[in-house]
């Protein structure tokens, strides 16, 4: 049996109440039908019944129909505006993805501007780089001053030093000289006493053996008053000398300390002003 046949059965089955079986019924009726029958006859209105029966179902169907009709169109059409709905939700999830990424985006630049401001604000400005960068400058042009000033004076020092060195061995050299000529001065005296005491030949070697002594004695003492000195003297001028020399290199090499550091200083900052 063909689809449209089945189809045509169903729309004639109506709700499955035996609509088929009235047209066959129908249909035999009105086969066996006498012509020559009344119109009140039993069969006529057992037809007629018949008859009503179908077109009532019909009028069912078509009524059925016609609902069913609707409500598939209006389905059809709700689902139009469904995927029309669909389709402007997803237009408005890619505007809102887009606003998103745009959000994001925003975001990101401010956290970097103000990553970007909160460094410029502590780092010193262009001024207050060049006033700075004068004033280690400055300052560079005083140490250096005060160096070459303490270089001069450490130079002073160390001429002195060694002028005081030559004067010191120049009286180291002379010094046995003038003891001689002390010894030789005196000798005569000790001839003149010699002959006033001619008299006692056993006083005279006494005195002259007492002179002796304390002519000895005395040019002990005044060897002795004379070394201690200037060895002391001496000492104490090297001590001294070297003391302020060391103390200039010091103060040389704390200036070159901070020379550097300044200068390290000053190249930072030059850095950070190109930066």
């Amino acid at each position: 049996m063909s689809e449209e046949a089945i189809l045509r059965k169903f729309v004639a089955d109506g709700d499955g109440f035996g609509e088929d079986k009235r047209l066959q019924t129908l249909f035999l009726q009105l086969r066996n039908l006498n012509p020559d029958a009344l119109s009140d006859s039993e069969e006529i209105i057992k037809i007629e019944n018949t008859l009503g029966l179908v077109e009532y179902s019909f009028d069912k169907q078509s009524l059925l129909s016609d609902l069913i009709f609707k409500e598939t169109d209006a389905l059809k059409h709700l689902n139009t505006q469904i995927f029309e709905k669909i389709d402007q939700l997803k237009d408005q999830i890619d505007v809102v993805k887009d606003e998103l990424k745009e959000a994001k985006a925003v975001r990101k630049n401010k956290q970097e501007y103000d990553d970007v401001a909160r460094t410029i604000i502590e780092k010193p400005s262009r001024e207050e780089t060049a006033e700075n960068l004068e004033k280690l400058h400055a300052s560079l042009n005083d140490l250096h001053e005060n160096q070459k000033e303490l270089e001069l004076k450490l130079n002073e020092k160390r001429l002195k030093v060694q002028e005081l060195n030559n004067l010191l061995e120049e009286f180291k050299e002379k010094k046995p000289d003038v003891l001689m000529e002390e010894v030789r001065i005196s000798s005569p005296e000790e001839d003149d006493d010699k002959s006033d005491q001619s008299d006692d030949d056993l006083r005279d070697r006494k005195a002259d053996k007492k002179f002796k002594k304390d002519n000895e004695v005395t040019i002990n003492e005044t060897k002795e008053e004379e070394e201690t000195p200037e060895y002391d003297i001496k000492d104490d001028l090297l001590e001294e000398d070297l003391k302020e020399e060391n103390d200039i290199e010091a103060d040389i090499k704390e200036e070159d300390v901070d020379v550097d550091l300044k200068e390290d200083e000053e190249l930072v900052d030059l850095d950070i002003a190109n930066d």
